[in-house]
């Protein structure tokens, strides 16, 4: 089978500059190598490294398309509608596309490159790869993308339930299938010696660890609030922020810097970036992991990562998260307006009972090895494509 993987216009594939979405391509690479064997060319934003690092796989194939980057002029020009980027990096994917046939043109997260790539190949199968709500009974000519669209994947039913609501006619186009990652590369380690001195955790301390992008939506400063709270109620808690500070745009860093300053010293540390294959080490370092988005997360690869490392979790009820944290895998709590007082209290609570801590551990990695192992996701991915 001949495959065409379209990437969005903001990372390059394979993901040498990180990125979920990117991440999970690499997934599809990797394990194509190993069993399938299909022929498959990837079409991404221009990266020297991504480049190089593709040219190392015998069943793939890089084409790239240099676009401008985007600066405030341009980014406050699109939302006006005066430059319409991502038409321009679609435009020359598809010039780069021209004269060439697939089985199939995988669109990964950008269900608007539908239209024009059915324009452009009249008869090709083409599928949308959606992780988020981009594509919803909000989204511009949402009909005529499901309409033009032979499938779609999506990561969770959260996100599939809203699609359907677009056109009951082509509900049947749309499909789940839950994120998966290496539960061999995230299992339980013995903890670093190193990092446990780098960051003196002692033997008395409880770490307390979240990870991701260090944005509002992830509720990164709720984790901060909730710390202080338990803090109050168990003393050596200790919060590790897996994530660079610096990244975060300047009112929220400066948020995250006063919450921090009226805290305990060394309870809360950031690590800076952390490069992905490392990122196992630093969790294994936690008796706890809280991850308390307060935006409706489709199905984050943080909280996978997670539970796969066997800790016990504390998430948020929200979007397509409670599709994987069930059946007591973790602890869910509503993120409202007592999100940071419930945290606390889990928080809290797990600290004081090691033997339940040790019973939500074991059933997050039960369920990773069950439900999230990586080794056929791609042969169910184009099931879900052909069936």
């Amino acid at each position: 089978m001949k495959i065409a993987i379209i990437g969005a216009e903001v990372k390059s594939i394979p993901a040498v500059e990180g990125g979920a979405v990117e991440t999970i391509v690499d997934t599809f690479l990797t394990h194509n190598e190993k069993t399938t064997q299909h022929e498959i060319t990837v079409y991404a934003k221009f990266n020297e490294r991504a480049a190089k690092k593709i040219s190392m796989f015998r069943y793939a194939q890089g084409c790239y398309v240099k676009v401008r980057p985007i600066g405030f002029f341009s980014k406050a020009a699109r939302k006006l509608g005066v430059l319409d980027y991502r038409k321009k990096y679609i435009g020359r994917i598809i010039k780069r596309m021209n004269g060439k046939t697939y089985d199939w043109i995988l669109i990964e997260n950008r269900p608007e490159f539908v239209i024009p790539i059915r324009k452009a190949f009249p008869s090709a199968k083409i599928a949308v790869h959606v992780h988020n709500t981009y594509l919803s009974v909000k989204t511009r000519k949402a009909k005529d993308i499901l309409d033009a669209a032979d499938r779609i994947i999506t990561v969770s039913d959260f996100i599939a339930d809203g699609i359907k609501k677009i056109n009951q006619r082509d509900a049947w186009k749309v499909k789940t299938l839950i994120n998966r990652i290496d539960i061999n590369t995230f299992k339980p380690k013995t903890k670093r010696h190193d990092l446990l001195e780098k960051y003196r955790i002692h033997a008395e301390t409880l770490t307390v660890v979240t990870h991701g992008r260090i944005v509002k939506d992830k509720g990164i400063l709720e984790a901060i609030q909730a710390i202080k709270k338990a803090g109050r109620q168990y003393n050596h808690l200790k919060l590790m922020v897996i994530g660079d500070l610096n990244s975060a745009n300047l009112i929220y860093k400066r948020m995250i810097q006063k919450e921090v300053k009226d805290a305990r010293i060394g309870s809360i540390v950031f690590t800076g970036y952390v490069d992905h294959d490392q990122v196992p080490d630093y969790l294994n370092l936690a008796d706890i992991i809280i991850l308390p988005s307060i935006w409706d997360e489709p199905c984050a690869l943080t909280i996978l990562e997670s539970l796969s490392v066997g800790k016990p979790v504390i998430t948020t009820n929200t979007g397509g998260t409670p599709e994987i944290v069930s059946h007591g895998s973790g602890i869910l709590v509503n993120a409202d307006t007592q999100l940071v007082d419930r945290l606390a209290s889990r928080i809290v609570y797990l600290a004081k009972h090691r033997e339940v801590r040790q019973i939500y551990a074991e059933k997050a990695r039960n369920f990773a090895v069950r439900h999230l192992d990586d080794k056929i996701f791609f042969t169910d991915f184009l099931g879900r494509l052909e069936g």
